[in-house]
């Protein structure tokens, strides 16, 4: 669509929810800001009949204006369940009347609340025989099977009442603009928008343990373990080693996040030519339909362009050619040649199981990672650990070769992808100082005890 038309067209949905604002035409300039600069993709809303949602539309072009696009794309498929929940409990114009109305009741909130902890399928399921005229369960009669998870529940709560809120201020520059409210309607809307956050509760979460409260011993011995260490020696089946040195090398020296690695395809891992070093292209794999996994691996920070060793390389190029001699003949050999239709660069590589060659799923990934942590001699860490020690390794060599803290800091955002408001640049180059002095200080106590 060109770019002119486009820009019409969001002022058009921009119009309607707004009317001619000053929020309409921030809408406007932000699309050509983003068109100027081939900047952030926009979202534009669907219903089930085709129609626009001028609300979501407004609310993830305007009120996520400068977050990632896997942000946007979370806040999307929260309110893609916000608005089941209320389809399922037969809520009428929701946004429509958090905009302009007094907000939603009490008990229409507290049923919200009860259904966003389903799982989107399991409610979806309800749903379609709701529509046919069966029986459907209550929010209090669904399986403790068909709950989501504490994090998966505590993103999506939190997504759906900043939405919600974010409609009712919208709603309130909107109607003080344009109409005479009566102030009891005014009192109304104050109310039950303060009901929003006291019945959509938002489970805390128990932070697992991240890789930076990691100790310093720990993070030196798997360190070292990693520049060392011989596949062959720890996994005893050769097909599962070969895959398993590439699948690790590229989260220790690309900085690769283990649903990225998961999320990789063949044509993402692109040899050095030329002037062009080894690069791997992580991309998104939402809604891919080369994908069969339960749990999909999804990407965190977005798309981009990680450069890598040839050392890992090598290793990569390595598991190609196993994976073609063994894992491809063995499935082809014994009728199981439909688990080798997709493209993922890593898949199930053991021949005892019936679905070799498929893609790998994430708990066999973290299983073969904590046969890795085990050899290094190393408790309680998880994959995130190498991205962890790939960051700090960075820090390193940057330093020895006595770059300024602003240039690696920068070079930091573009290689592991942080937007320009993320604080992980500074936190990782303010502790790479901290611990070279604590390694100095540990130096000249050894020297003083000799």
């Amino acid at each position: 669509m060109p770019k002119y038309t486009f820009t019409i067209y969001i002022e058009r949905i921009a119009i309607l929810i707004f009317g001619d604002s000053k929020m309409s035409k921030a809408i406007v300039l932000h699309l050509k800001i983003a068109a100027k600069t081939n900047g952030e993709r926009i979202f534009v809303a669907y219903d089930n009949d085709h129609k626009i949602n001028p609300f979501v539309t407004g609310y993830l072009v305007v009120g996520l204006r400068g977050q990632p696009e896997n942000t946007r794309q979370s806040v999307f498929d929260a309110i893609k369940h916000f608005l089941t929940v209320c389809e399922y409990a037969e809520i009428e114009n929701p946004e429509y009347r958090l905009s302009y109305q007094t907000g939603l009741e009490d008990h229409e909130l507290s049923a919200i609340n009860n259904l966003l902890e389903i799982k989107l399928s399991e409610l979806s399921k309800q749903l379609a025989k709701k529509n046919l005229g069966a029986h459907v369960l209550l929010p209090n009669e669904f399986f403790p099977t068909q709950y989501a998870g504490s994090i998966t529940q505590s993103l999506r709560k939190s997504h759906v009442i900043a939405y919600m809120k974010w409609l009712m201020k919208q709603g309130d520059v909107c109607l003080d603009k344009h109409y005479i409210v009566h102030p009891d309607e005014k009192d109304l809307r104050k109310k039950r928008k303060l009901l929003i956050q006291q019945k959509i509760v938002v489970p805390r979460v128990r932070s697992s343990r991240s890789g930076s409260d990691y100790s310093a011993n720990t993070l030196h011995k798997l360190n070292e373990f990693m520049k060392t260490y011989n596949p062959y020696d720890l996994w005893r089946n050769p097909v599962i080693a070969a895959r398993n040195a590439a699948m690790f090398d590229f989260q220790y020296h690309g900085g690769l996040r283990m649903s990225e690695v998961l999320a990789l395809k063949f044509e993402n891992i692109i040899e050095a030519h030329g002037t062009t070093r080894n690069s791997i292209h992580v991309r998104d794999r939402h809604n891919d339909p080369e994908e069969t996994r339960k749990v999909v691996p999804a990407t965190k920070t977005g798309k981009g362009i990680v450069t890598i060793p040839n050392s890992s390389f090598a290793k990569y190029n390595h598991w190609l050619e196993v994976y073609q001699d063994e894992v491809i003949e063995f499935a082809e050999e014994n009728g199981l040649s439909e688990n080798l239709d997709h493209s993922f660069a890593f898949c199930v590589a053991d021949a005892r199981k019936r679905n070799i060659g498929a893609p790998l799923a994430i708990y066999s990934y973290m299983d073969a990672f904590k046969k890795l942590a085990w050899g290094a001699g190393v408790e309680g860490v998880g994959t995130h650990a190498l991205r962890h020690l790939c960051a700090i390794n960075y820090v390193r060599r940057m330093r020895a070769q006595n770059k300024p803290q602003a240039a690696i800091e920068k070079g930091m955002r573009d290689f592991f992808r942080w937007s320009l408001n993320s604080k992980m640049p500074t936190y990782y180059t303010t502790s790479e100082i901290s611990q070279i002095m604590f390694d100095d200080m540990v130096k000249d106590l050894k020297k003083d005890n000799k």
